[in-house]
């Protein structure tokens, strides 16, 4: 931290501050960018971390909270909990409004990222500004000190940008078309979807799209795999933003029923550009469908699976089975295992040439094994079980008793 004083800049001031157990647990600990021990953690709780239902990750935060504080209590080392540093904060904000009349504050780094609305902070709203003197972030010093800074022409960076995206979209070209659509409700069948195009993007020209797209059906016809993610809503219907699709495929099931060649719409009929579908749309088309829902209503993930029979009868080819994803059971985890499958099935069917090693990291991709770097810390065994009520009353300084 750099002092700032009258607009004079001390970068060597000392600078002290103290730690929340939230602060050390929750952040130290389960932030991706520090320890990220979330998963190791819950993995070694016995907890499924594919199911977010559960809410195993709030056990995890909670557990380690409560271990944190215990360890400092075990060691005679100060530390405050989230809750009190939070009514400290208050009295505080409080004091200095009846002193100068303001307290800055930046709401983000004040509520402690353990408790959410039930610690006092949440709901104090603040206000951010600068006072002087203050303490500031600066550069780390070893980095900046003794170098200068070399400018590259507006013109140079240009070329530069040119060049590089010339090669990038001859490369790009090469690559077979991939389509990802996603018709959702609450946003979940949209996050598989951009983790279905990043997969294929490892090999393919992949893009994505929502199902409500304007002429989704010449989307298709350009593409040599067409992946769908989508939802159920309410008993078996489609989300809102596929109702219009929908429609349109019911259509043309009918009039391949009625034994029609063909498929696309006479121009006299009430349609805008937007409903055209082309002629051979579907033909030497690879596609995959994977449907979401839950098991807790009757017709469990209906429009998915109608989405599947649909394109397989109108004349897609279907890279694998419908994907069924239940929201009671390990859903991602469904659509990592069906993701994967389907491509690995797409890269044979298309004949893709590619290195064993480039399958491998792309594979790698939608595996979620923990990324902690176990060179910073080690698991200990405890060499004294303590029991449960033991534990619990040292923590919350109680008399903790087993009721039967």
């Amino acid at each position: 931290m750099m002092l700032e004083v009258g607009g004079v800049q001390f970068p060597a001031a000392p600078f002290s501050g103290w730690y929340t157990g939230a602060e050390i647990a929750t952040r130290d600990f389960l932030d991706i960018q520090r320890y990220n021990l979330l998963e190791t953690i819950g993995t070694k709780m016995g907890l499924d971390i594919d199911n977010n239902s559960n809410l195993w990750k709030d056990k995890v935060s909670l557990e380690l909270n409560i271990a944190v504080l215990q360890s400092y209590q075990l060691a005679g080392v100060s530390i405050v909990d989230h809750y009190t540093q939070s009514d400290q904060f208050l009295d505080h904000m409080k004091s200095e409004y009846q002193t100068r009349g303001g307290c800055p504050a930046d709401w983000v780094w004040i509520v402690p990222p353990q408790g959410g609305s039930l610690v006092s902070s949440y709901h104090q709203e603040m206000v951010n500004y600068h006072l002087s003197p203050a303490y500031e972030y600066q550069d780390n010093l070893w980095r900046k000190h003794g170098r200068t800074n070399t400018k590259k022409s507006l013109k140079a960076v240009s070329w530069m940008l040119l060049f590089w995206n010339s090669i990038y979209k001859k490369l790009l070209s090469k690559r077979q078309k991939v389509s990802v659509f996603y018709a959702t409700e609450t946003g979940t069948s949209k996050k598989f979807a951009t983790s279905a195009s990043q997969l294929f993007q490892t090999t393919f020209d992949s893009k994505i799209y929502p199902i409500n797209t304007p002429n989704v059906f010449s989307l298709i016809k350009e593409s040599k795999v067409a992946i769908f993610v989508t939802s159920t809503f309410g008993n078996g219907e489609p989300p809102t933003m596929a109702a219009g699709f929908d429609n349109k495929l019911t259509e043309l099931m009918g009039q391949m029923k009625e034994e029609s060649c063909d498929l696309s719409l006479t121009p006299n009929k009430n349609y805008s550009t937007e409903d055209f579908v082309p002629e051979d749309w579907i033909k030497n088309l690879h596609f995959g469908v994977f449907a979401l829902g839950s098991t807790a209503y009757p017709n469990f993930a209906a429009f998915g699976k109608y989405l599947d029979s649909s394109l397989y009868t109108l004349g897609g080819d279907r890279l694998v089975p419908v994907g069924l994803g239940d929201e009671l059971g390990n859903q991602e985890g469904a659509f990592k295992v069906w993701v994967k499958q389907t491509f690995l099935t797409a890269c044979e069917d298309l004949n893709i040439q590619t290195t064993n090693l480039k399958m491998a990291e792309a594979i790698n991709m939608m595996n979620k094994a923990p990324v902690a770097d176990t060179s910073f810390y080690r698991w200990r065994i405890m060499e004294r079980k303590i029991e449960l009520n033991d534990a619990l009353g040292k923590t919350h300084n109680a008399d903790m008793k087993t009721m039967t």
